[in-house]
C-alpha cells in the first residue's frame, strides 16, 4: 500500500524487474552492455509502475537532455499526429520524451527553432520542413550540432539521415490506372517543387503518361500547395476550364478536403462526372462518399523507422555516412474511379 501511495524509484523498478539499480540505470540510460532480458522486464516495470525518470538529474550526470524534437510544418494534418504517435512509443521505451513544435509552413520560424531551440534542449531532432530552398534554413541544417532525420525531405547540399516515401512510384501507379481506365485529361493538383513530394508527385504522373504514350497538357498541372485552399481555388479552376478533366489526383490529404468541399458546391458527381484519387489514408477519404482511392503508405513504419534511425545516431550504434530509407507506396482501389464520362 505505501507504494501505492507515494512515487514510485528506481528502487522500485529494480525489485519488480528482478534486476539491480544499477541494470535499471543502464536500461535507462541506454547502456549497449545490457541483455535482451533485462531491457525487456525493465521497460515494462518502468510502465506497469508508471515510473518517471528524474530527467533533470540525470541530465546532470550524462550531459543528455532526454528529449527528441519534433517538427512539422503542420500541426492540423492528421498524419502528423499518427507519425508522431508511432515515433514517441519507440522513444519512450528508450527513455526519451518528445516535444513538438509547429512551424506554420514559415520557413524563418524553423530556422529559428532550429538555432535556438532544438540544438540546445534536446539530444535530437526529427524534421519536416516547409521550404527545401529557404537559404536561411539550410544554413541552420548544415550547422546543426545534433543528430537529425529529416521526413519526407531532401534539400540540396545538406548531409542528414532521411526517411523518405516512394511517392513517384506511387503517383506512377495512380496515374496509369487512371490511364488504362480510358481518362486522357487526368488533373494533378499537388505541391510545388520546393518540396520534394512536389517533385516525385509530378514526376510520377509525368512518367505514366510517358509510359501510355499520352501527351500532357501543362495546364491540368497545379503545383504551389498542399493546403486545403490550394484543393479547393484549383477544383474551381480546372471546373471552368473549356475542356475539363475527367479525373483528378489531389496530390496530399488536405488538398483532398479541399477538392471534396469544391466538388460539393459545384455538385459534381464522383466518380460519374470526374474520377478522383487522393494520397494517404485518412478518415476522410475512407468515409466520403463514395469512398476515395488512394496512394497508401504505412505511416506509423515512417514514424518507427525515423525514430529507430536518430536513436541509432544518439546512442553511437551508426556512425556511418548518413543513410537515405526509402519506404515504399501502394494504390488502394475503391469507388471513386471509373471509365470517363460520355
Amino acid at each position: 500500500m505505501d507504494r501505492l501511495r507515494r512515487k514510485p524509484t528506481i528502487k522500485d523498478v529494480a525489485q519488480m524487474a528482478g534486476v539491480s539499480i544499477g541494470t535499471v540505470s543502464r536500461v535507462l540510460n541506454q547502456h549497449p552492455r545490457v541483455t535482451p532480458e533485462s531491457h525487456q522486464a525493465v521497460m515494462t516495470a518502468v510502465r506497469a509502475l508508471g515510473y518517471e525518470p528524474n530527467l533533470i538529474a540525470r541530465t546532470m550526470r550524462t550531459q543528455t537532455k532526454k528529449a527528441i524534437g519534433f517538427m512539422v510544418n503542420d500541426i492540423s494534418n492528421p498524419l502528423f499526429s499518427l507519425i508522431a504517435r508511432h515515433a514517441e512509443t519507440v522513444f519512450q521505451d528508450n527513455g526519451f520524451s518528445l516535444v513538438l513544435a509547429n512551424s506554420g509552413e514559415r520557413s524563418g520560424a524553423e530556422a529559428e527553432l532550429v538555432q535556438q531551440f532544438f540544438t540546445h534542449r534536446t539530444d535530437g531532432l526529427l524534421m519536416n520542413i516547409s521550404d527545401e530552398t529557404n537559404q536561411q534554413l539550410l544554413r541552420a541544417l548544415q550547422n546543426l550540432q545534433v543528430p537529425t532525420v529529416l521526413m519526407d525531405r531532401e534539400p540540396a547540399g545538406v548531409n542528414l539521415d532521411r526517411v523518405m516515401t516512394d511517392h513517384a512510384y506511387g503517383m506512377q501507379q495512380a496515374a496509369g490506372y487512371l490511364l488504362k481506365l480510358g481518362h486522357r485529361r487526368i488533373a494533378l493538383i499537388t505541391a510545388d517543387q520546393r518540396i520534394s513530394p512536389g517533385r516525385a508527385r509530378i514526376e510520377g504522373y509525368m512518367a505514366a503518361h510517358a509510359a501510355a504514350g499520352v501527351a500532357v497538357d501543362p495546364a491540368l498541372i497545379r503545383a504551389r500547395s498542399l493546403s486545403a485552399g490550394h484543393g479547393f481555388q484549383e477544383m474551381f479552376s480546372l471546373w471552368t476550364m473549356q475542356e475539363r478533366p475527367t479525373a483528378v489526383i489531389a496530390g496530399g490529404n488536405q488538398i483532398l478536403l479541399g477538392v471534396l468541399r469544391a466538388a460539393r458546391q459545384l455538385r459534381i458527381s464522383v466518380p460519374a462526372e470526374v474520377s478522383l484519387i487522393s494520397c494517404d489514408e485518412t478518415e476522410l477519404a475512407e468515409l466520403a462518399t463514395p469512398p476515395v482511392t488512394v496512394i497508401w503508405r504505412d505511416l506509423a513504419l515512417v514514424g518507427r523507422t525515423a525514430a529507430d534511425l536518430l536513436l541509432q545516431r544518439i546512442s553511437g550504434r551508426r556512425t556511418d555516412e548518413p543513410r537515405r530509407i526509402m519506404l515504399p507506396t501502394e494504390l488502394r482501389v475503391r469507388e471513386s474511379c471509373g471509365p470517363p464520362a460520355a
